[in-house]
């Protein structure tokens, strides 16, 4: 069987897309006649919504906040499938130990957050709200890239830090912070990271009964207005690219 060579592309390297990873590893792709790789958007030199909008990768890893944030500037619809990530993958530190921790003591504090994405930020909002917390109360910082937080709050800036694996595990073992909360379990079940592709990879291609965006109604009720049914559109995707 000649296989058909596919790059896909996903934000960053974390451990939560490992589903990726392994089933490239696996074979699991090759069993559909596909040759995959998988890159980091940084190593590609290009961020995974531009890269799928400009055509040079046909699919790319990413929360749907970006194919949201998209469609609310007027841009084109980026249909999402195969979710990967049904939980968030980042956790909660604080600068000192807090075993009785309570998510109101973040109130008047700084929490220097993750920049490269939305959904965390997202996230957080969620939670804070959900437990009488004003988002407005505390001082969420995403102006700095991971490489520059780390630095800023091994320096003493900030209060408690916000960031995903391997750094979190690295930090607790050098005794740099203070594990609080794990936002997968703070947040709940949300589609966190999906599979996304244009338009264009979606002509001509077979429809799969088994790769359906499963997420896609609870999106759609998680995010309502005028382009409602826009935002379904990037949920309910049920093509692969073939």
């Amino acid at each position: 069987m000649t296989l058909r060579p596919l790059t896909v592309l996903m934000p960053f390297y974390t451990p939560f897309y490992t589903p990726l990873a392994a089933g490239a590893a696996l074979g699991h792709f090759r069993e559909e006649g596909l040759d995959v790789k998988w890159m980091a958007a940084a190593a590609y030199g290009k961020s995974t919504v531009d890269a799928v909008l400009d055509g040079s990768i046909e699919i790319s890893l990413g929360g749907l906040m970006r194919s949201f944030d998209l469609l609310d500037r007027g841009g084109r619809v980026l249909p999402h499938f195969a979710e990967v990530c049904s939980r968030s993958g980042f956790f909660l530190l604080s600068r000192e130990a807090r075993p009785g921790f309570r998510w109101t003591d973040l109130a008047g504090k700084t929490v220097i957050s993750f920049a490269e994405a939305p959904t965390p930020w997202q996230c957080m909002l969620t939670v804070l709200r959900r437990h009488g917390v004003d988002p407005a109360t505390v001082n969420i910082e995403r102006d700095r890239p991971v490489p520059e937080a780390l630095s800023a709050f091994r320096s003493g800036h900030g209060d408690f830090f916000e960031q995903t694996q391997p750094i979190v595990e690295q930090m607790l073992a050098a005794g740099e912070g203070n594990l609080v909360a794990s936002m997968g379990e703070a947040t709940g079940p949300v589609p966190f990271t999906a599979s996304r592709l244009s338009h264009p990879a979606l002509a001509g291609r077979p429809r799969r009964a088994g790769h359906r965006g499963g997420s896609g109604a609870g999106i759609s009720r998680h995010r309502s207005g005028h382009s409602r049914g826009r935002r379904r559109a990037v949920c309910e995707a049920r093509h692969v690219v073939r």
